[in-house]
């Protein structure tokens, strides 16, 4: 597990004269088979060696994963030069999406959305009589805490007198609920939690939200159907594909803006010479690229510029351009050194119908 200092304890590492490797792996057993996922791992690391990384660096991956790795965990991340002594692998217990980055410092976009996304959440389950809630942090259980209200009677039978008790045992539901409000704020405020998933039957589910005051309603990112007598396993299985399901909409809707501010002639390009051209030019505030996009481009072998058209001279520095054959790497290399924010869209079907790639751009 790993939290901010060990971001930032990355972050300060650079590699100088020498390259770091950086690997994050989906191992989860129920998305892949392991030898599939070790095939998966061996094309990644041929990729990273014609990009440059160390054979050293490669070598030291494959080790820990075939060797060290005990392949309990969902995902891991790891970050290698060898030349400098360097190495770290976090297993995580969370979905992590297959990414490779060669350059002269670990690159930790992806680590930093993870912990953004899955650092601390919280789950509370609901039902007219009792809560329970479970504390999360990267799919761990962190706290748990829970409440038994006042035990409720349904009344089945017709007639004014059932009516009436029947609006008292709803009354004491509400109260009930009521209290479990008071119990998530309390636990969500303990644990600073800014996520909140919230699981139980529809109806009760439903009631709860509307009681829920605005600033505790706004961290909710979801819910779910479950019984609340649910396994921890099954409740950190859920509460995860709400929060995945999340991101996609999250994602969805940054890749709408992208392409209406693209197709109205706003801060957008789209398609790989016009967001090449907003890096060079620095205009890009955030790279957006599709997860399994690849394309050719022309590199000066001189000043690094990177350009769609093939061209014999670098239009900046007079430099001889060279093809290369996949340079999703070199655009994400050069963006990040430009302080560009890189985000990487999985599955996204109007993305690649705008080019796979785009850029929002500071004006």
């Amino acid at each position: 597990m790993f939290d901010e200092k060990d971001i930032r304890k990355l972050a300060a590492f650079q590699g100088e004269d020498s390259l770091v490797l950086s690997l994050y792996l989906s191992t989860d057993p129920a998305r892949h088979m392991k030898e599939e996922t070790k095939l998966t791992l061996r094309g990644m690391l041929k990729q990273a060696g014609a990009l440059g990384a160390s054979p050293a660096d490669a070598e030291r991956i494959e080790r820990f994963v075939n060797l060290e790795y005990d392949w309990q965990a969902k995902g891991v991340a790891m970050f290698s030069c060898q030349a400098k002594g360097f190495w770290q692998a976090f297993p995580m217990s969370v979905p992590v999406q297959n990414h490779m980055f060669v350059a002269d410092r670990p690159y930790l976009k992806p680590l930093s959305d993870i912990l953004n996304e899955f650092g601390r959440y919280a789950v509370v389950l609901v039902d007219r009589e009792s809560a329970r809630l479970v504390m999360f942090r990267l799919g761990v259980v962190e706290d748990t805490a829970g409440t038994i209200g006042t035990e409720l009677k349904h009344h089945r039978q017709g007639g004014w007198a059932a009516q009436r008790l029947q609006r008292r045992e709803d009354g004491k539901a509400h109260q009930n609920l009521k209290e479990v409000v008071k119990l998530t704020q309390d636990f969500c405020g303990k644990h600073k939690c800014k996520r909140l998933i919230v699981g139980g039957q529809d109806d009760t589910v439903a009631k709860f939200l509307g009681m829920l005051p605005k600033a505790l309603r706004n961290q909710v990112v979801g819910a779910f159907s479950l019984d609340i007598a649910a396994s921890e396993t099954e409740i950190s299985q859920r509460s995860q594909e709400v929060i995945e399901s999340a991101e996609r909409e999250r994602e969805a809707e940054l890749v709408q803006r992208l392409i209406t501010a693209a197709t109205k002639g706003g801060a957008g390009a789209i398609g790989l010479a016009d967001t090449l051209t907003a890096i060079q030019e620095e205009r890009a505030h955030m790279l957006v690229i599709a997860e399994d996009f690849q394309a050719s481009a022309y590199q000066c072998q001189h000043c690094g510029y990177i350009g769609a058209q093939k061209i014999d001279k670098c239009v900046y520095c007079g430099g001889g351009m060279t093809r290369i054959k996949d340079a999703v790497d070199a655009i994400v290399r050069r963006a990040v050194e430009r302080g560009v924010e890189v985000e990487f869209i999985s599955g996204n079907d109007d993305l690649q119908r705008a080019g796979s790639i785009g850029a929002i751009l500071r004006y």
